[in-house]
């Protein structure tokens, strides 16, 4: 009855909550083999990479697809790095990038965090990619090609 994106979603959502134990889910699909909705969520299972869906805004969607479409590597989304919550990280090349709503991002006081947060990652050998609402939906080539860059100069 999901779809795809709406599972994915679930189950790290599922496991951000420490709701199901290990193995819990695949023992249910055992003993329900043929049951509706059984083959979505061994596929699920088998395909998805925990940690890379639990997106907290529109923005954070949108970048998340953007990802996919260009198919540049899945990164962890809200991933704790130097200490710091970040909204995408590809861990092997330790690159960041946040996403910035103009809501969230527009006073003097949180562009100053902002810059603060982006110093400390820095000091911790991380590169961080900054993309805008505007950028991510209206340059989507753009920042896809920013991202795939700073993952080939960084890659280990």
């Amino acid at each position: 009855m999901l779809s795809r994106r709406r599972l994915e979603r679930a189950l790290d959502e599922a496991a951000y909550l420490h709701l199901l134990p290990a193995g819990a889910l695949a023992a249910t699909l055992k003993r329900n083999a043929g049951r509706t909705g059984s083959p979505a969520l061994r596929t699920a299972l088998a395909t998805h990479t925990p940690g890379t869906t639990r997106t907290r805004s529109e923005l954070e969607e949108r970048f998340l697809a953007l990802c996919r479409r260009h198919r540049l590597p899945q990164p962890l989304v809200n991933a704790r790095v130097a200490d710091l919550e970040v909204d995408f990280y590809w861990p092997a090349h330790a690159l960041v990038v946040e996403t910035d709503g103009y809501a969230s991002h527009s006073r003097p006081s949180r562009l100053e965090r902002d810059h603060e947060r982006d110093l400390c990652l820095r000091a911790a050998d991380h590169a961080v990619l900054r993309f805008t609402y505007r950028q991510v939906t209206e340059r989507p080539g753009r920042v896809a090609a920013s991202v795939r860059r700073e993952l080939a100069a960084r890659a280990h």
